[in-house]
């Protein structure tokens, strides 16, 4: 790691407590089924949907646990993740689309992305998560109230 950054446009940033507890957050943040819970409230614009970064934490996920098997297994399939992605060669001059596409076929290749038991857990997870958020909730005051 080196001190020197190049930050293009945004910067989002959390402490965390572990490089585990980061990976899990790296695993849900680039979950597919983050991404379609988040799609429709995102605006739309000529090369697709923007601002995924505005909307990603009005999605409520669980809070990183070592103990639990899940949150253990999204770890590691981030970590085989990086280990992928970190093994693609970018030039300084492919633009960032080409390299989304070659990471994102570098991924492919690994296996990473292939659906399993805890992609469904996953969705089952964010599922309840928002179910249990919405009984927290009071419930909206009526404009006759």
């Amino acid at each position: 790691m080196t001190d020197d950054a190049l930050i293009e446009n945004k910067l989002h940033w959390a402490p965390v407590a572990s490089p585990e507890e980061g990976r899990y957050l790296c695993a849900i943040l680039n979950s597919q089924a983050l991404g379609e819970r988040v799609a429709p409230l995102q605006s739309v614009g000529q090369f697709g949907r923007r601002d995924f970064d505005k909307y990603v934490f009005a999605i409520p996920f669980p809070t990183f646990h070592p103990a639990d098997q899940l949150h253990a297994e999204l770890a590691l399939a981030a970590a085989r993740a990086e280990r992928a992605a970190a093994s693609v060669p970018i030039s300084e001059t492919d633009g960032f689309q080409k390299a989304r596409r070659l990471v994102r076929a570098a991924l492919d290749e690994s296996g990473v992305n292939e659906p399993g038991p805890e992609r469904r857990s996953l969705t089952s997870g964010l599922r309840r998560c928002r179910r249990e958020r919405n009984r927290s909730r009071p419930p909206p005051r009526s404009a006759c109230s």
